[in-house]
């Protein structure tokens, strides 16, 4: 491919990097084995057709969120981690097929996909994933507001809530309820300084930690505001 093409997504399982560069002429999906620390071995590549913007390992499948126009969610079997394979893909046709997914977080059922906001489409998908070879589309939510791409997720489990750090300025840091996985609904919003780009919540300190362009750059945001 292009060696000037930027990294974008990374996951790690015990020995196991998935890497995912932008989109190229070549290959956009890669494996390392990285028993050695200090000397991480390429092992398996894969082209894609689309930027990987985020992925996520789960057991010996990536689910894979990209740019490509008819596989936003694509399923990437790794058993044998010198050789990945595509073995599902998924078209996210409702409101703007243009739309790039961005973002997912999973659990062991349930997979949860950010996309770009446009024409009052949704942005806010949830799958079922317990056949990882044929994720199921369960709902689609419209969170509304101005600017509402979806670039990260990240799901609390013991909340039922998904975190949502969205394009919309007055309220960037969004929550989800999913108790009930085929009725979601926004449960709140606020502003969170700057412009955050990375957040992920720790259930053992009941904190959201959002990292951004803004002084400070690492913010955290207590449950008394989010719950």
């Amino acid at each position: 491919g292009t060696d000037n093409n930027d990294a974008v997504s990374i996951d790690i399982a015990e020995n196991l990097v998935v890497l995912g560069r932008k989109t190229s002429a070549g290959q956009e999906f890669f494996t390392f084995d990285v028993a050695n620390p200090a000397q991480p071995l390429l092992v398996g590549k894969i082209h894609l057709n689309g930027t990987p913007n985020d992925l996520k390992i789960s057991g010996n499948k990536v689910f894979v969120v990209s740019d490509d126009n008819v596989k936003e969610l694509q399923v990437v079997d790794i058993v044998n981690s010198s050789l990945p394979v595509v073995v599902a893909s998924f078209n996210l046709e409702s409101g703007n097929d243009t739309a790039d997914a961005l973002a997912l977080d999973l659990t062991s059922k349930r997979l949860y996909l950010g996309r770009a906001g446009a024409n009052n489409a949704p942005e806010f998908y949830i799958f079922n994933i317990e056949n990882p070879n044929s994720p199921l589309l369960l709902v689609a939510l419209n969170i509304g507001g101005n600017g509402d791409d979806i670039h990260h997720i990240s799901f609390a489990l013991v909340k039922s809530l998904a975190f949502l750090l969205v394009g919309d300025t007055a309220n960037d840091l969004q929550t989800v309820d999913v108790t009930n996985d085929l009725s979601p609904s926004v449960f709140s919003k606020i502003d969170v300084a700057g412009s955050p780009n990375q957040a992920d919540y720790s259930p053992l300190a009941q904190k959201m930690f959002v990292v951004g362009q803004a002084n400070p750059e690492v913010q955290i945001v207590s449950p008394k505001t989010v719950f």
